[in-house]
Order: C-alpha cells, then sequence, then structure tokens
C-alpha cells in the first residue's frame, strides 16, 4: 500500500528513536518515540568466585558479589546463574522540555505549535535488581499545529534531544493510530465491519473531531475507492454507561466507520479523510478458521512435561517428567482452588499436607501461564473444546493445525481435548477419584524454566469438586466420540462415572463444611452430561436436585451464588425420556437472556465488547476474551442481532483498539512480545504463538504491585489513563500479560471457531 508513515527500526543500543509520524487528525500530528532496550540471557553454568554467596528469600535463592545481588542461582544444585536483566539506551526526554523544543517546519518555514500531548508507557521492564526494574519506554506525542497539514508536503520534525525526522503526508497511503480495525478481517458474510476512530492525547485530553468524518475503504493494492460513507459517533465521550460502575472506558469520543456491506473477498484499508489509514484487513471466507488454528497453537504451547519445538513450532523447549508426591491436601481447599482452608498465601495448605508417597503417571495436562501447575479449572476450556465437536461435528473432523497427533485417525480438536482429560485420568484412584492437579509451593524461582526448576511437585488430594469436574469433561468426551470410537467412547464413559460415584460417596465427608456454590455446580454439570451420555434416570434427579432453574428468574450466573450456564446449555439441547419440560424452557429462557445481555452492552461499549452482567470488572480479560454466552445464546436462537454483537465483540482484541494491538501472540501485525510465559522469557526466544493475554484493566483493580511501577514509569500516571489504553507488554505484571488455559485461551478458540464453523 505504499508507504505506512515512519517506522524505523530501534537502534541495537536502545537510543530515543523516532519510530512513527502520522496524523491524528488534520492539525493533529503524532510523532512516536522508543527508547530502551531490554537484554537478558538465559542461565548459564555458575563459577563461584570468591566471596560469593547465597542469600535466600520466599525460597529464592539470590547471587550476592561483594555483597550486591547479581543474579539467581538456577536448578536443584543451584548450579546455574541467571543475570539480571539491563536497560540499554539512553533516557528520554531531556530535562525541561517544553513546547519551544518541538519544531515543525515545511516548505513556507515554521508552524506554530500550539499544544503537546503526552502519554508514555513501558514496552517492557528489565529486571535489574531483586525488587527493581527499568522500563524500554514508548512515548506517543500529539503536536496540535498552528494550521492544518497538506497533503503532499514535506515536514520537517524536530524535538528535544536533537531527535529529527522529514515526512511527507500523504494520508491516502499513511497509516494513522487513529483509525483502528481488526487485522484478521472478516468473513464475506459476517453481518458486522467496521472501524472506529478515536484519539486520547494524552496530558492533552480528548481529540475532537468534526462531526460524521467522511470515510472511504480502499483496495490496498492500487488504492481504489470501493466504498466510502461518513463515520457515525458511537460513543460520546461525556456518556458514562458503559456499565453500572458509570464509566466511559475511552475518555474521548469513539466514532464508528460501518462497511458491513462489503462483501467482496480482497484487501483493504480504511481512509478517514484527511487523517490516514487503518493497518490492511482481508475479507475472505478463511479468515476466522485461521485466526482459530492460531488460537489452538496456544494449548500445544501449553502442553506440560513434554518437548516443544520443530516441526510444530519455533519456540524450543525441552521436556522434563517431575518426581511427583501426594499433598494430603485437596484443591478445594487450597487458594489455588476454592481456598476452604481460608489461607491468606495460595500454597500454604498444600505444603501442609506434603508427603513423600509418590503419584506415578502425573505427567500431562496444560500449564496455567506464568506458572507450570495443572488444575482442573483447566477442563473448563477443554469443554469449550468438545463442544465445538458436538455443535459443528462435520467442521470439527477437517480442522488440522500440525500438533503430533495430527494425520491420525482422530480430529486434532478431539486430540487437543483428551491431551488434557488423560492427565486427571492417568492419577485416576482405583476408588474412582481425581486429584485436582500438580502444583510447587510457590511461583516459579527466577531464571528457572519448567525443565530446570528447583522447587518440589505435589499432587492434590481427591476431592468431590475435582471428580464433579473431572466426570462431567470424561462423560462430554465419551459423547463425542460415541460415533466414530466407540471403545474410546466406553473408556471415557466407565472413567466418569466412576468419578461421579466417588464423589457421591465422600460428598458427605464435607456436610459440616460450609462448601462453596461450586461444588454444587460441578455436580450439576457433571450429573447433566452423564445423563446425556447414559441415558441413566438417577443422573437426571441429580441434575434437577442441583439445578438452579425451578425459578424462571434465575440467571444462568450469578456472582458468589452459582455458576450454571454451562450444564444449562446442555440440558436445553436435550430431547430425552424423564426431562422436566419446564426447566428445559427457564435454562433455555435464561441463556437468551444472557444472550441479550451481551448484544446490549455492544452498543453502549465505545469498542462493541460485551459483558453478560454489567457488575463484571472491566479487567480479567473483559475487553480481549469473547463472552461463550452470546455465542450459546445464538445457537439456541439464531438471531441476527446475536451474530452482529458476536462479530462486533471480537474486534477490539483483534486490533480495534487504540494500541492498535491484536492481543493474541502470532495473529495480526502487531501483537503481544513478552506475555507473562516463563519458560519464553527465561529463555529470550520470540513469543510463541496463540496465546491471549489478559490485557486493558481499568486502574481501580490494579494490584498495588503493578499499578505501583505503572505510576512511576507512566505519562499521565497511569491512574488517569483510558481503560482501553492501560495495557502495557511487559513480562512481570500479571494482570495484564499473563493469562490462564481456562480463562483466555478456551474461550477465545470457542469464539473464533464459532464464527467459522457456523452454516459449515
Amino acid at each position: 500500500m505504499g508507504t505506512l508513515g515512519i517506522l524505523l527500526v530501534l537502534a541495537s543500543t536502545g537510543n530515543p528513536s523516532i519510530i512513527f509520524v502520522g496524523a491524528a487528525s488534520p492539525d493533529v500530528l503524532e510523532v512516536q518515540v522508543q527508547t530502551g532496550r531490554v537484554v537478558g540471557r538465559a542461565a548459564s553454568p555458575y563459577s563461584p568466585e570468591s566471596g560469593d554467596k547465597i542469600s535466600v528469600y520466599e525460597l529464592q535463592p539470590w547471587v550476592l558479589r561483594a555483597n550486591k545481588p547479581i543474579g539467581a542461582a538456577v536448578g536443584p544444585k543451584r548450579d546455574r546463574l541467571w543475570r539480571f536483566e539491563k536497560l540499554e539506551g539512553a533516557p528520554w526526554p531531556p530535562a525541561k522540555a517544553d513546547n519551544s523544543d518541538f519544531l515543525v517546519r515545511d516548505g513556507a518555514g515554521e508552524i506554530r505549535v500550539v499544544g503537546v500531548g503526552w502519554k508514555s508507557k513501558p514496552t517492557d521492564l528489565a529486571r535489574i535488581a531483586p525488587f527493581d526494574f527499568a522500563p524500554a519506554m514508548r512515548h506517543r506525542l500529539y503536536l496540535r499545529l498552528g494550521r492544518p497539514l497538506k497533503a503532499g508536503a514535506t515536514y520537517s520534525i524536530s524535538l528535544p534531544g536533537n531527535l529529527r525526522a522529514d515526512w511527507t503526508f500523504n494520508p491516502r497511503k499513511q497509516r494513522s493510530e487513529s483509525v483502528m480495525v481488526s487485522q484478521i478481517g472478516f468473513r464475506p458474510d459476517d453481518p458486522a465491519k467496521s472501524a472506529f476512530v478515536s484519539t486520547w492525547m494524552g496530558t492533552l485530553g480528548p481529540l475532537d473531531y468534526p462531526a460524521a468524518p467522511a470515510f472511504e475503504v480502499l483496495r490496498d493494492k492500487d488504492g481504489a475507492t470501493v466504498t466510502r460513507g461518513r463515520a457515525t459517533l458511537l460513543k460520546a465521550k461525556s456518556q458514562t454507561d458503559e456499565d453500572a460502575y458509570a464509566k466511559n472506558y475511552a475518555k474521548a469520543d469513539v466514532y464508528e466507520v460501518d462497511f458491513s456491506s462489503l462483501i467482496t473477498p480482497g484487501k483493504y484499508r480504511v481512509y478517514v479523510a484527511g487523517i490516514g489509514c487503518s493497518f490492511p484487513f482481508e475479507i475472505a471466507p478463511s479468515v476466522w478458521e485461521r485466526a482459530f488454528k492460531v488460537g489452538m497453537k496456544g494449548f500445544y504451547h501449553q502442553r506440560a512435561n513434554v518437548p516443544l519445538g520443530p516441526p510444530y513450532t519455533p519456540f524450543v523447549r525441552p521436556g522434563k517428567p517431575d518426581d511427583v508426591v501426594a499433598s494430603t491436601t485437596t484443591l478445594l481447599e487450597s487458594g489455588n482452588g476454592l481456598n476452604l482452608s481460608g489461607d491468606k498465601n495460595n500454597f500454604d495448605a498444600l505444603v501442609r499436607g506434603k508427603t513423600s508417597l509418590k503419584v506415578a503417571k502425573a505427567w500431562g495436562g496444560y500449564h496455567d501461564a506464568g506458572d507450570w501447575d495443572t488444575r482442573i479449572q483447566h477442563l473448563d476450556a477443554t469443554r469449550l473444546l468438545l463442544e465445538l465437536c458436538e455443535l459443528f461435528p462435520a467442521w470439527s473432523r477437517r480442522q488440522a493445525w500440525n500438533i503430533p497427533e495430527s494425520g491420525n485417525a482422530r480430529a486434532d480438536l478431539v486430540d487437543e481435548a483428551l491431551w488434557n482429560i488423560d492427565h486427571y485420568r492417568r492419577m485416576q484412584g482405583p476408588d474412582g477419584s481425581i486429584r485436582g492437579g500438580i502444583e510447587m509451593p510457590e511461583h516459579p524461582l527466577a531464571g528457572e524454566t519448567s525443565w530446570t526448576n528447583s522447587l518440589p511437585w505435589m499432587a492434590y488430594a481427591p476431592d468431590p469438586w475435582s471428580s464433579y469436574l473431572y466426570a462431567a469433561t470424561a462423560a462430554r468426551a465419551a459423547y463425542v466420540l460415541l460415533s466414530t470410537e466407540p471403545k474410546a467412547a466406553k473408556i471415557y464413559r466407565d472413567s466418569a462415572e466412576r468419578a461421579y460415584g466417588w464423589a457421591e460417596r465422600d460428598l458427605p465427608r464435607w456436610k459440616d463444611r460450609k462448601l462453596p456454590h461450586n461444588v454444587n455446580d460441578a455436580r450439576n454439570l457433571a450429573s447433566v452430561e452423564l445423563f446425556r451420555t447414559t441415558g441413566l434416570a438417577f443422573y437426571n434427579v441429580a441434575f434437577l436436585q442441583t439445578t438452579v432453574f425451578l425459578d424462571p428468574a434465575k440467571d444462568p450466573t450469578v456472582w458468589q451464588s452459582h455458576d450454571q450456564a454451562e450444564a444449562a446449555f446442555v440440558y436445553a439441547r436435550l430431547g430425552k425420556p424423564g426431562m422436566d419440560a419446564t426447566v428445559k424452557l427457564y435454562a433455555r429462557n435464561a441463556l437468551l437472556r444472557f444472550g441479550d445481555n451481551c448484544a446490549s452492552a455492544t452498543v453502549r461499549s465505545g469498542y462493541r465488547t460485551a459483558r453478560e452482567n454489567p457488575y463484571l470488572p472491566a479487567g480479567w480479560g473483559l475487553f480481549t476474551v469473547p463472552r461463550p454466552a452470546l455465542f450459546r445464546a445464538y445457537f439456541l436462537d439464531p438471531r441476527p442481532e446475536f451474530l452482529r454483537a458476536m462479530v462486533a465483540s471480537c474486534q477490539f482484541s483483534l486490533g480495534a483498539n487504540p494500541d492498535n494491538l491484536c492481543y493474541t501472540t502470532g495473529l495480526g501485525v502487531r501483537s503481544p512480545q513478552n506475555p507473562l510465559f516463563v519458560d519464553q522469557r527465561m529463555t529470550y526466544q520470540k513469543a510463541p504463538a496463540g496465546i491471549t493475554v489478559l490485557g486493558p484493566v481499568d486502574m481501580g483493580i490494579m494490584t498495588s504491585f503493578e499499578k505501583d511501577l505503572l505510576m512511576k514509569f507512566s505519562k499521565p500516571t497511569i491512574d488517569q489513563w483510558p481503560a482501553v489504553e492501560t495495557y502495557v507488554d511487559a513480562y512481570l505484571l500479571p494482570l495484564l500479560t499473563e493469562y490462564t488455559v481456562n480463562q483466555n485461551l478456551g474461550p477465545v478458540a470457542y469464539a473464533w471457531g464459532f464464527l467459522a464453523a457456523r452454516g459449515k
């Protein structure tokens, strides 16, 4: 498409560089300056020098040389050294920079800069000491000019610190950060195709655009106009009705560019008159399927205890089977589960119950993200994959994305699901009991990888919650396998029934303790799954005894009360003898209400994001993870407004956001480089594909550690930023860059797979 403005490679020194110039409006120029480069290296053999000491703080062994920490001792023998990271590059801007230090000239002379807006935040953080960090920074500057930019004119830009750039304004060919679109594009029959125009200028506040900016959609290869129109104001900065907290998460007017009528396959870009263009995007039948396969690759990259590498991925990681010992503590009691013990530290209960009894065949499952645990909650994602197989059986059998099982007689989608189920099935007790997973006594230590880990592994003791969740998942696997692999289906059905039976026998043991609602919800789900798979009436009776849908007003999910949306979706689709027709109707109606809520939220939101409940806080993936409730409602009742909301609600996470960032690694033009993926960071490889991070968050729910760092390094301070722009792509900021298999990877793959499979 020609030049995209200035995009320079940051010098290897990390010194300040202008990396982008573009227009935010006809009289506002955006200039981006990048400074700093994080340099790190993997742990290497440690040769102690005279006087070296190892100081252990909360299980972490720091190496002191001349009484100064130089890094961490790594491995069970502490025979490797991970040195602290370094930040290369000079700081910027120089002290006391003011408007007079920003100069813009064209052929007619100097153009007065009447205002300078700053918004600066880290692009990564170097860990330079045990508890000290130094930021690589991106500064986005908005220069308000005394007269408008002129197409075809060349401008000389001078910034403090002797930074200079020459730039020719050609808005039909140049990209503007203020024009945002999904970077994967759209299917021709997607009913919602749009881009957004908005700018928050940091210290200068929101940028006001003229009413109804004109736009064109241009063919990328030759710039020909294929459609044109006027943008409409989607959300005014004064509107504070996005949710129950009276918030506006953009803090600026957001205009929507709607080109839903464009159905011709091809590559395009959105041009907004006098400003510039979006990133290119594609209209093609395969866009969702391609995104789905990237999302599914994330599951492969989370596989625990096995080697990763070519030909399946360029990301290389050795595998290491670990010795695992049993704990007498259950996941139900642990802070990493339902915390029935009430401990403040998530690991205390697990460690208290540690024994010397070895647990065999504990390999497999999925790493959780920043931790290497495997937990029963990960089966939530597995059931979503199996749900896709149920809803779209022919489509799911055709999907393949190069995993070790590809090419066998079974669909890759089923193989990936069974990979996780089998981790728990291998540890299943002779009595049918299921352990909640395996865990270390602390988060991973600095410098260590999953194959150099020095901390011991413990397996949770069996509990009814874990056993019910496993029973539900194994029963669903049996249901999916029944038509193609009846022998395999019987294996999973029998395993599910044994787990359910053990949980039923063990449940009375907990009668004197106030169990969280999650146990009843898990029992409810397991009951309906086994009823569907076996047809046995007593499972239906157990479902009806534990369901909330005896009441027509009950929602599928209510915080601290119940979460039975998944079970409702199964029962609402069943047609077996003995079912309660009224409960089925109430369950269906409740799911449709949630669908209505999600669709309504996309209308109120500045960037078309969805939520089932207006009280859901703006964090933990709300902006980046699609809501399965909306897709399930559409399957039950394929209303056009549901489908529009489904497509629209995915666009923010795929690049239609103020950072122009696709929040899934390896997808789109710009994606996270520094997720909280320990094995990647400690080997300094490129981020593996398919990891969807938690993303932006409302600062009101940010943890003190993360908030303190970002308050220190951001301008304006991060608590003043719009929530949609608070993402910082820095390792070790869990609320932003972490992810989990069940909260992120599962719902994302489900949504993209659903959009790919619909109608096929």
